[in-house]
């Protein structure tokens, strides 16, 4: 045989061993070790703080008619009239939680 040929029976011989219980014995099962359950926990304390905002602008057409509260004579029209708006929001939330298996029970208050 030619050096070439035994190094590639050579090499096919080391995959197969490298491969593993598979590659030995296709027809015995393979065992492995049941999956663990994720180690996280629900319970304790947690503090947090939410907040926003919004601007925007608000127009409107007011049209007044003449009444008793106003002089002059005829209707007397206000508008269109517009203003910018801006808003916000903000808050404060703390609270406690108990797990217990896969059911979470908590307590939260809020500002």
């Amino acid at each position: 045989m030619s050096k070439a040929i035994r190094l590639g029976f050579a090499i096919v011989a080391l995959v197969g061993a490298a491969a593993g219980n598979e590659a030995r014995a296709a027809d015995m099962p393979v065992l492995k070790a049941p999956m663990r359950a994720a180690a996280y926990d629900w319970t304790g304390f947690y503090l947090g703080v939410n907040g926003g905002g919004s601007p925007g602008l608000s127009s409107t057409d007011v049209v007044f008619t003449s009444n008793s509260f106003l002089v002059g004579p005829g209707p007397v029209a206000l508008g269109p009239t517009s203003q910018f708006l801006v808003g916000g929001l903000g808050g404060v939330q703390a609270g406690y939680n108990w797990q217990t298996n896969a059911t979470v029970v908590g307590l939260e208050a809020d500002i």
